[in-house]
């Protein structure tokens, strides 16, 4: 059976504001299109868990930040089945039936942060038309030498680029630089035309560690971007092997406490090199990774 969908104002009317609570009443808003109001911080968060007893009326709410509309599945039913936390710009779509009872049909976030860590074709997500994209290379392996100190690796080089008019559906290649083992160079990390044509992006790898102990070991560069940067040296007995959340590993059997001179850019560290160790095998460094925030 076909849905009918009556609308409380005709036609397409002027967006309306209503204040986010936890009864947030939609059929008092006399337009089709509704902006929810979140809360100012530091207001607590308002969480949603009706819209109000609307019947046979269709909504399209564009949220603010610091709301969170809980599923319920008898009164407000989700398409997740599980609460939704709206970011500034999110875009829903709700009907209520004949019985009151909320559905949301659709779900358009303003925006997605994806992590990339292998070789992929990757599509852009619908509805998205724009990409800023963080590329980082792989770190180079601590020296294997027998000398001592053996040298920790340099960082992957880092860029930033912002994309425009992307199409849906359409593809990017993206290769993710390998993070190097002991003596080894970090991977060259690329993003580039797939389906979809776009600047080639390239984020080269960082130097493997040296067995002297003043020597360093360059980090690579980073070319493409509208942020470019090289990254930090591995020395002859301090580096760090970095993680994506910008911390790095300190390991009790490294020649000396594991430091870093790899440069952070928004928390982002430039794909740090490994650090080596008294007896075995170097530890190894972070690999290459692509991070994209689509947006509208």
């Amino acid at each position: 059976m076909s849905k009918i969908h009556i609308i409380s104002a005709m036609g397409v009317a002027p967006e309306q504001p209503i204040n986010a609570a936890t009864l947030t009443d939609l059929d008092t808003v006399d337009s089709n299109r509704v902006h929810i109001v979140g809360p100012v911080s530091p207001a607590p968060v308002v969480t949603i868990t009706s819209f109000g007893p609307g019947t046979l009326v269709e909504k399209r709410c564009r949220f603010d930040a610091r709301i969170i509309i809980q599923h319920d599945p008898v009164h407000l039913i989700l398409l997740t089945g599980a609460n939704r936390s709206a970011n500034a710009g999110d875009v829903g779509e709700y009907f209520a039936d004949q019985n009151g009872v909320w559905r949301e049909e659709s779900w358009q976030p303003k925006s997605s942060t994806i992590t990339y860590t292998t070789s992929q074709n990757i599509f852009v997500p619908f509805p998205f038309t724009k990409a800023f994209i963080k590329l980082v290379g792989g770190g180079g392996g601590g020296s294997n030498a027998s000398g001592i100190p053996r040298g920790a690796g340099g960082c992957g080089g880092y860029l930033e680029k912002t994309l425009t008019g992307l199409v849906p559906g359409a593809t990017i290649q993206f290769t993710a630089g390998i993070g190097g083992l002991g003596s080894q160079n970090g991977g060259q990390s690329l993003l580039q035309s797939g389906s979809l044509t776009i600047p080639t992006l390239t984020a080269n790898g960082g130097s493997s560690g040296l067995n002297i102990g003043a020597a360093t070991s360059p980090g690579g560069t980073a070319t493409g971007g509208d942020v470019n940067i090289t990254g930090g040296a591995g020395h002859g007995i301090v580096g760090g092997s970095a993680t994506v959340d910008g911390t790095y590993d300190s390991h009790s059997n490294a020649i000396s406490p594991a430091q870093t001179s790899a440069v952070n850019v928004g928390g982002l560290p430039l794909g740090g090199g490994g650090i080596t160790v008294t007896t075995g095998a170097a530890l190894p460094a972070a690999p290459g990774l692509c991070i994209i925030t689509w947006s509208l």
